[in-house]
């Protein structure tokens, strides 16, 4: 028997969303906007939303 590791997309799964303002250097805006562009990521929200989970996972 082995081990295996699944990602799974768990957003569907999550309440329902919520509109919050954060305030980011001009800078810090455009690098994710970037990212967002080249990796076919959905949106800058769900970017952020990604990365804050995943730091949450790692607490």
């Amino acid at each position: 028997m082995g081990w295996g590791m699944l990602e799974l997309d768990i957003s569907p799964y999550l309440d329902k969303t919520e509109k919050v303002n954060v305030t980011l250097p001009g800078y810090v805006i455009q690098r994710i906007d970037r990212y967002v562009r080249e990796h076919n990521v959905k949106s800058r929200s769900s970017f952020l939303a990604d990365a804050a989970m995943e730091k949450l996972v790692r607490y």
